[in-house]
């Protein structure tokens, strides 16, 4: 009899130390899972922040771009056009093709992207908290192809528009501009102003190109973007 309580007396005390257990386990399982929760809710915030800031750059930086592609594409136009007619009869139409390509020349803009919000994500290692690993990874790549497109500007559009435009001031820089028709016909009939005309045609359908590229992944990071953002933080 004294055998059989006893061994009842290590059972409950057994149970008890089970319990107690459980109800450790329990506690810091719950506490860890609290805790996890509270951060994900945080980082969570974080990311909406993050999101919302890259948008907008983003999409400020797009509206640039379509603006220069826009003026490349005039003139790439207006350079194909006054390069066809370079050689042959002064007509009116060459002389006003040829001011037009001039003045571009002149007003020559390149893309300036601003990437102070993406900069400041990637060097703060911020960009590890958005969760959409295909967004994160196109996020991480577009500065490279701005920088493609800006060592294609460096390397060979800098230095043919120069050129071209070396060319043009040796025979326009003393004129005045009523005298333009009157004086064309050398500049028109100068192969140097013709071989670089098309040089320069080339490297605009070549910028353009890089562009689409660029405009390509900034509207793929913009429709990615969205789809995290709740609909009302994307105004």
């Amino acid at each position: 009899m004294k055998t059989l309580l006893r061994s009842s007396g290590n059972s409950s005390l057994a149970a008890d130390a089970l319990r107690d257990l459980i109800i450790v386990v329990v506690g810091i399982l719950a506490a860890l899972w609290l805790e996890s929760w509270w951060q994900d809710r945080q980082d969570r915030a974080e990311e909406l922040v993050i999101l919302k800031g890259l948008r907008t750059e983003f999409v400020m930086n797009r509206a640039q771009l379509v603006d220069k592609m826009s003026a490349w594409n005039e003139s790439a136009v207006a350079t194909e056009h006054a390069h066809r007619l370079m050689g042959g009869p002064i007509t009116e139409e060459l002389t006003t093709e040829a001011r037009e390509v001039f003045v571009i020349v002149d007003r020559m803009q390149f893309y300036d992207p601003t990437q102070g919000q993406l900069t400041s994500v990637m060097s703060s290692g911020k960009l590890g908290l958005v969760r959409n690993a295909d967004l994160r990874a196109r996020i991480a790549d577009w500065p490279a192809l701005v920088a493609d497109l800006d060592i294609e500007r460096s390397l060979a559009f800098y230095e043919i528009t120069e050129g071209l435009r070396s060319v043009l001031n040796r025979h326009t820089s003393t004129w005045a501009d009523s005298q333009f028709e009157f004086r064309a016909e050398a500049l028109l009939a100068d192969r140097d102003v013709d071989n670089h005309l098309g040089d320069w045609h080339q490297n605009l359908l070549r910028m353009t190109n890089e562009a689409e590229l660029i405009l390509a992944a900034t509207d793929e990071i913009i429709e990615l973007i969205d789809a995290e953002l709740p609909h009302q933080s994307k105004e």
